[in-house]
């Protein structure tokens, strides 16, 4: 079935801008990860979007799921990511499974938020540096240059939460050729 409405958007965001202020960036998107975590009672009932999220990924990845490490392009201040982290690994643990990683990066990286995050689940780890979603390094990302003797190295699923709207179609076109070239899964 073709849920296809209109035409693709590549829309304006005031603070995608290099000259926008980063304590503004900042506040915009501690407000954008906001509206992941809340349920709008006027708009939909049930669970917020992050959980949606953390529902769905758990059903389609099945029991495949503790293979992984997402990484959160264009992270922002973390957006639902936190959330899923929190259903997915709680529901790992019941399950004896092994929890799973995330690692937060962005173009703009906002690592005071991601601090935060990190220090409420030892599940996260970050880039401080800028990282361009359509030339990223596996290795760089998934072990942050450092080598974990004795694991076995996971697959990658890249993560794009409502993000694919900040670049025009040829980024999105590099975007999507290097998350083929370079990860297992995309979302």
């Amino acid at each position: 079935m073709n849920y296809v409405i209109g035409p693709r958007l590549h829309l304006f965001e005031i603070d995608d801008q290099t000259w926008f202020p980063q304590y503004l960036r900042g506040k915009i998107q501690e407000c954008l990860t906001f509206c992941w975590s809340v349920s709008f009672p006027f708009l939909r009932s049930g669970p917020s979007a992050s959980s949606s999220l953390a529902r769905v990924l758990r059903k389609e990845l099945g029991s495949s799921l503790s293979s992984y490490t997402f990484i959160d392009f264009c992270a922002g201040a973390g957006g639902p990511t936190p959330i899923v982290e929190k259903h997915l690994n709680n529901q790992l643990v019941k399950e004896g499974l092994e929890p799973v990683d995330f690692v937060l990066t962005d173009l703009y990286p906002n690592p005071e938020a991601w601090k935060r995050i990190q220090e409420q689940s030892p599940a996260f780890r970050y880039l401080a540096q800028p990282v361009d979603a359509g030339k990223a390094p596996r290795k760089e990302i998934l072990l942050g240059g450092n080598v974990v003797a004795g694991k076995k190295e996971k697959k990658v699923f890249r993560m794009f939460n409502l993000a694919f709207h900040h670049f025009d179609d040829d980024g999105a076109k590099r975007i999507l050729k290097d998350a083929v070239n370079g990860s297992d899964a995309i979302g």
